[in-house]
């Protein structure tokens, strides 16, 4: 999938729809956003309905949808795309996979209205292996059917999971999103026991006989998403936060009695933007420090512990990935990078290590 910018690899770039959960401090605007150059745009999310027809979340955003088209054809981007399904409505595409043929219709009538350039199935939550013939012949119907006008069709993959045929669903698709992160939250067990860790390390990182990390998931799609140019590693704008047990045991892996406490632009306890990072950041206080083991980084204040990427890790692993034989990355999301340069010295600090960080040898 190259661009008609001959010299950028394919750059993948998620646009989380507005809800009222995230503050408007946050809220990157459909025509206003001025990002650093990449191919594919994608607005994320639209759900399925007992019909097998997109199902539109938030009617209010309706009128926003030709408008997030044109934005990346004014910048000079290829493809404007529509994710449908996410962590809050992956379960609806089993309806698509019950009636691939009819699902296929409606997708097109949609990418058709609202001047969409393709779709990214994203179906991760609740994935069991139980679903991968059907899922195999829903791909399959719609890169049939998606021929004659030419629409995109991706497909997102988390980075663990065994039993997931890859050679057969990318022969159908346009590109494969790997979600490298989530390796570690606040969610893994049960307080007090819940351990600190890294959201998305290179590396696997052990504390006592104890795995905090992802198990190489990059090299294993190496080997299984072959041809490797329609591999995407999808890179995260945002980061976990927990509450630690004792605020003076703050290394990786330190025990945490809970989620860390909403922040002020996303609203959600366990969450926190990039941008949200940066200010803490500014305001003082909030300690990073820098595992070049896992080639990631970790910040701390008081009882708060945090799990984001900066900068230098997200040039580094996009680096990493494109030199590694990957065909490009994808990010997740926009939204939360400092797209204003409300926090940093600079508009969309990570996207432009991004754009930096593409090895385009």
């Amino acid at each position: 999938m190259r661009g008609r910018h001959s010299l950028h690899l394919p750059s993948v770039r998620d646009f989380e729809s507005v809800t009222k959960s995230v503050s408007s401090l946050t809220h990157a605007r459909e025509r206003t956003v001025a990002y650093p150059t990449c191919t594919h745009l994608v607005y994320g999310y639209v759900g399925v309905d007992t019909n097998a027809d997109i199902k539109i979340l938030d009617d209010t955003l309706v009128t926003k949808y030709n408008q997030f088209d044109q934005l990346p054809k004014q910048k000079g981007t290829d493809k404007s795309l529509v994710a449908i399904g996410g962590f809050m409505h992956a379960m609806e595409i089993v309806v698509a996979l019950d009636n691939p043929s009819l699902f296929s219709k409606n997708a097109m009538a949609f990418l058709k209205k609202y001047s969409f350039d393709g779709i990214v199935l994203e179906f991760t939550n609740g994935w069991s292996v139980d679903y991968m013939e059907k899922y195999i012949k829903l791909v399959t119907v719609l890169k049939e059917d998606f021929k004659a006008s030419g629409y995109v069709l991706g497909s997102v993959l988390a980075a663990e999971r065994p039993g997931y045929e890859i050679d057969k669903v990318i022969e159908q698709v346009d590109f494969i999103s790997v979600n490298t992160f989530d390796y570690n939250g606040p969610w893994h067990e049960t307080p007090p026991q819940t351990p600190t860790g890294h959201g998305a390390s290179l590396t696997d990182i052990t504390v006592g006989n104890k795995s905090l990390d992802g198990t190489q998931p990059y090299n294993k799609h190496l080997m299984w998403g072959k041809p490797f140019r329609k591999t995407y590693i999808s890179l995260p704008f945002y980061g976990h936060t927990w509450k630690l047990a004792d605020p003076t045991d703050h290394k990786i892996g330190s025990p945490a009695s809970d989620k860390g406490p909403a922040q002020p632009f996303t609203n959600l306890p366990g969450i926190i933007g990039f941008n949200e990072v940066m200010l803490k950041m500014k305001d003082g206080g909030l300690i990073m420090e820098e595992d070049k083991v896992a080639g990631s980084v970790f910040f701390y204040k008081d009882d708060l512990w945090i799990t984001a990427e900066v900068e230098a890790t997200i040039k580094a692993k996009t680096n990493w990935a494109t030199t590694e034989g990957f065909g490009g990355v994808t990010v997740r999301a926009i939204n939360y990078d400092d797209f204003n340069g409300y926090v940093t010295t600079k508009k969309h600090p990570l996207l432009t290590a991004v754009n930096e960080g593409l090895n385009k040898n």
